[in-house]
């Protein structure tokens, strides 16, 4: 694997600064924009900002986005337990389908992702439109008292409405039976 690039300082092929909380990054523009539909129009004129050699990116969260920067160049960061919710979040954000592709694999296939919530990881499923996920997911509560763990998960607060649909759904099914529904509802 390729060492992490240190992108708080310039070097030959940046010719882009993104200010997040106060810190600067330095990224070429270029290799973003091959891998993002938002970094290309940023830097080729749909934005204000595509003039801009200096531009602030507000909202995010510096530590996260040099995780997403590790992921995209070619130092290609591995996605862990540790980093797959913001880097979903943020390749969602800034259309980045290489590294969504990535956190969705590492959800479907890893041996750590146990270690993650599974109500948690039905909300990602749904908010972020990974169907195989989302019913990967449902298809592996099999029991009433499996579905009722949900209202105990941290996650169950700040579940979207469309995972909590197909909770009913999987209640349904489990209620009725293994043929009560086709086993890919979403």
């Amino acid at each position: 694997m390729t060492p992490p690039i240190d992108f708080s300082k310039p070097n030959n092929n940046s010719d882009r600064v993104f200010v997040i909380e106060g810190k600067h990054l330095h990224v070429n523009s270029q290799v973003l924009g091959v891998f993002s539909t938002f970094f290309d129009r940023l830097f080729n004129g749909e934005f204000s900002d595509a003039a801009k050699e200096v531009i602030p990116l507000d909202g995010i969260n510096y530590e996260e986005f040099v995780e997403l920067l590790q992921t995209i160049y070619p130092s290609q960061n591995s996605i862990r337990v540790g980093n797959v919710e913001s880097l979903l979040a943020l390749s969602d954000r800034f259309d980045i389908p290489s590294v969504f592709i990535k956190c969705e694999q590492f959800l479907l296939n890893s041996p750590d992702v146990n270690k993650i919530d599974l109500f948690l990881r039905l909300d990602w499923a749904s908010r972020y439109c990974m169907p195989e996920l989302q019913n990967h997911l449902l298809l592996s509560l099999t029991t009433m008292d499996a579905i009722c763990k949900a209202s105990e998960s941290p996650a169950w607060r700040n579940m979207c409405e469309a995972a909590k649909t197909g909770l009913l759904l999987t209640v349904f099914r489990v209620h009725k039976g293994p043929n009560a529904m086709p086993p890919h509802f979403f």
